[in-house]
């Protein structure tokens, strides 16, 4: 970037040049949204998105273990029961309940096959806590992992979902579940409530597949993501929250995520009556603002600069998503842009 500046001595009349007005709110705009996220990652540590990261690669190595394992004798026996709650808000988790593993045990049974390495010690030097069932696999607790921060210090063993503000607190996780987690980057939040949204609808399809006499694909008439036209929430059915969870948990989710990434409660169409209709289901986020944009939406992406924008899911596909650029823009410029961007200061 090039400035240009008169001398000191130079006297100079006071005005407003267009470029440079331009320049100014661009960059008041750029630091304000850079100061925003900044602002929602200041209270997360290294330490603790290190951790994070290892106890979801370690999640998934016993995930994928238990997955292999063969226990036929033992498979009704297991409790079809959720952790402690249908709605996610609403759960809570007993850790205590969990059955405990040796480090050594669990490297045994994961590495190499699973992992390569099972950490012994989380980032401030203390020992993770680590969860795992075996044959015989009896009641829904069945993996788990928790460190208890930089304190050293656990809380307890009953747990709800929430989100840790600070460096002491104790990061959990269980059956998979994010219990206890730092707060999501401002830029991860869309996917994040994207991924949920597509969880949440293949339950929805796979209830669907167990409950009718045929198969629901090919039946019900799918969207097509991306594709021209319009939906219509105003055609679908509201279901509650609860009732969908009472569907769905615990076969085809350990609990239903009911508040999207931004603590806003997501929004469920299910048409219980006429199951194979044309407007069968559909799921929303409002967004970083809570407010809906409307009930008619055009199917397409929109820039993932806009967080306050809808996401809209409908019978089997998304029908108004973030665009897949890659890119986390600031004020509507690029982080990849390869233009280079002049100030000239008359």
């Amino acid at each position: 970037m090039t400035f240009k500046s008169q001398p000191k001595s130079s006297t100079r009349q006071a005005e407003i040049h267009p470029r440079r007005a331009r320049f100014a709110v661009f960059l008041l705009l750029s630091l304000g949204i850079l100061g925003t996220t900044l602002g929602a990652l200041a209270g997360v540590t290294p330490e603790q998105r290190q951790a994070e990261s290892e106890m979801e690669a370690v999640n998934g190595a016993m995930a994928g273990w238990l997955v292999d394992q063969v226990c036929p004798a033992n498979r009704d026996s297991v409790a079809a029961e959720p952790l402690g709650g249908t709605l996610c808000s609403s759960q809570t988790v007993d850790f205590g309940a969990f059955p405990s593993i040796t480090h050594e045990d669990l490297e045994t049974r994961l590495v190499p096959t699973y992992i390569s390495a099972v950490p012994e010690l989380d980032p401030w030097g203390q020992p993770y806590d680590y969860r795992l069932a075996s044959c015989p696999l009896v009641g829904s607790e069945l993996l788990a992992v928790r460190t208890a921060g930089a304190d050293g210090q656990f809380i307890g063993d009953v747990y709800s979902f929430e989100e840790v503000l600070d460096a002491n607190g104790d990061l959990v996780s269980a059956n998979l579940l994010g219990v206890r987690t730092t707060p999501s980057p401002v830029f991860d939040r869309q996917p994040r409530a994207r991924e949920e949204m597509a969880a949440i609808g293949a339950a929805i399809f796979n209830w669907l597949t167990d409950t009718l006499p045929v198969n629901p694909i090919g039946q019900v008439e799918m969207n097509q993501e991306g594709g021209a036209g319009t939906v219509d929430l105003e055609a679908f059915t509201v279901i509650a929250p609860q009732a969908l969870a009472d569907l769905l948990v615990p076969v085809y989710l350990p609990c239903l995520v009911d508040r999207d990434p931004w603590g806003n409660p997501y929004e469920f169409w299910l048409d219980l009556d006429d199951i194979l209709g044309p407007e069968l289901t559909a799921i929303r986020s409002l967004g970083a603002d809570g407010l809906a944009s409307g009930n008619l939406y055009d199917i397409g992406s929109f820039p993932s600069i806009d967080q306050d924008q809808d996401l809209v899911w409908a019978d089997g596909a998304f029908v108004r998503f973030p665009a897949d650029d890659g890119l986390f823009f600031f004020d509507g410029f690029e982080t990849g842009d390869t233009c280079s961007w002049t100030a000239t200061f008359p």
